[in-house]
């Protein structure tokens, strides 16, 4: 399926918590943690949640780490989004809300969904931020949808985004 543009002057932001992976204490490094099966079966099952409801973005900014990259790979396979569209940044890996903020308001003007794929607390955190809502921890493979009445990335401010949906795997 083909991101879809959407009309107005509204922003969409998705953001999305990488799968379930390896405990951190069975591999040297950090950013190495792989996805375990059920990290896998969670992606593919919610990769089918965004088509479902028609929230494919334009554009996807992702943690370079393996467990995010594998998520994205997994979500994309249903997605279909074009390689030129996926991003890798380094700011998204172990950073903070306000960071990720940075990088969602640096986003080209022409893109109107944006997804991030990254990690908690950060995610959660993002989303709090940006809703202005006390939402509780985002679980793994989690993806929060939001509306933001702007027509600019850097429009987007703490509290001004509507939760649209947030579906997890085991909800």
């Amino acid at each position: 399926m083909a991101a879809g543009r959407i009309v107005g002057s509204m922003k969409y932001l998705t953001i999305i918590r990488h799968a379930k992976s390896q405990s951190s204490d069975s591999v040297p490094q950090d950013r190495d943690r792989e996805l375990v099966e059920s990290g896998k079966k969670d992606t593919v099952s919610m990769a089918k949640v965004l088509v479902e409801k028609a929230t494919v973005p334009e554009m996807l900014v992702a943690s370079p780490a393996i467990r995010a990259r594998q998520t994205v790979e997994l979500l994309n396979s249903l997605l279909k989004m074009r390689d030129e569209r996926i991003v890798f940044d380094e700011t998204l890996y172990m950073t903070g809300a306000e960071e990720t903020m940075a990088v969602i308001s640096r986003m080209d003007e022409s893109v109107q969904h944006l997804a991030i794929v990254g990690h908690n607390p950060c995610m959660t955190d993002c989303v709090r931020a940006i809703s202005g809502d006390d939402i509780k921890s985002i679980p793994t493979c989690g993806i929060a949808h939001i509306e933001l009445p702007a027509d600019s990335w850097r429009g987007v401010v703490v509290g001004s985004g509507i939760i649209k949906w947030l579906e997890y795997p085991k909800k």
